[in-house]
């Protein structure tokens, strides 16, 4: 039984992608199957290493093996009857192709889907370093939650039809979607694709799962900014900057021994460890710094051991989302 890892291409990201491919992979081979279109494309990397077990073939005085390193492999799927673009990934060539993928495609999916229960949650702190991770063996009816919670993808086993067998009901859905088959060929990966283009398009939403979804609406950020900042200044909002240098970790850190400094233009100054509001006004007020125009673009320099690890500005950790336009 193989695995089928399904990408959607965003549209405006489309040539970005082919370029990229096109320097990083080369093209194998096309096959045409009614009216799909099948481009493999292979990492064009000739670097091997040896086989960690190489002492069996000396002592035998074989020559030793070698193996490639990392082999990365991409079908790129085109239809001439609909304009989404498809990428099947094998390997580890997801790293290329997620940031070319429409990150909510395995969820829009999932969301027209019955399923019986859902084996793990991973969710999502928006802009934060931070890898959160929630292995959650409780089978759930659906998803109701309140307190802010997002999925970045679900492990979920589908309900299907007597008589199905295009692929496994156990499916893992976020930017792609998982697929486990039966039989690996072309024509189950065209068919596929096919329902899936068909389910995304044409189904209506049936199960209710909670995403992060940015707007890019320039005016709509542009307004709901002014909002926060006239929040920050009325006292409504307070500012919390954490988790900034750890990646993927899940220890309790009970102290903070961060050390912080807010610039703007020449000015700096070093803040306590706890940075606050008040520390931001405080830094404004010093340098004669008109608080509502600028507060968005101070800059938060986070140091460790006396070496900056994070500089960010303050406007770079708000993220609107159209849940209910919330700012996060």
């Amino acid at each position: 039984m193989g695995s089928i890892n399904l990408y959607r291409i965003d549209p405006d990201k489309k040539e970005q992608c082919l370029r990229d491919l096109e320097n990083r992979m080369d093209t194998r081979g096309e096959k045409v199957l009614e009216d799909y279109t099948f481009t493999f494309l292979l990492d064009n990397s000739s670097e091997t290493r040896q086989v960690a077990w190489n002492w069996i073939f000396n002592e035998f005085e074989i020559p030793e093996a070698m193996t490639m390193v990392s082999p990365r492999a991409v079908v790129l799927i085109s239809n001439s009857s609909f304009d989404s673009t498809y990428i099947a990934t094998f390997g580890h060539s997801y790293f290329l192709i997620d940031k070319y993928c429409e990150k909510d495609f395995g969820i829009k999916f999932a969301r027209k889907i019955e399923f019986e229960d859902i084996k793990t949650t991973t969710l999502s702190s928006t802009n934060s370093l931070l890898s959160k991770t929630v292995n959650a063996y409780i089978r759930y009816n659906n998803f109701e939650f309140d307190s802010g919670e997002s999925f970045a993808k679900i492990k979920a086993r589908m309900k299907q039809p007597d008589g199905f067998k295009l692929f496994k009901p156990m499916l893992e859905m976020g930017s792609s979607i998982k697929f486990s088959t039966q039989n690996d060929c072309l024509e189950v990966l065209m068919k596929i694709v096919d329902y899936v283009e068909n389910i995304v398009c044409n189904y209506p939403d049936i199960t209710k799962i909670p995403i992060f979804s940015k707007i890019k609406d320039k005016d709509l950020v542009n307004e709901l900014n002014h909002k926060l900042i006239k929040s920050i200044y009325d006292g409504n909002t307070q500012l919390a900057i954490s988790e900034l240098e750890i990646v993927g970790t899940n220890e309790i850190f009970n102290h903070n021994d961060n050390e912080y400094s807010l610039k703007y233009g020449h000015h700096e100054k070093s803040v306590s460890s706890s940075l606050s509001i008040d520390e931001v006004k405080a830094f404004c007020d010093e340098f004669d710094l008109d608080y509502n125009s600028t507060v968005l673009d101070i800059f938060v320099i986070v140091c460790k051991e006396g070496k900056s690890v994070v500089t960010k500005r303050i406007k770079d950790y708000v993220e609107y989302t159209e849940d209910s336009h919330k700012c996060t």
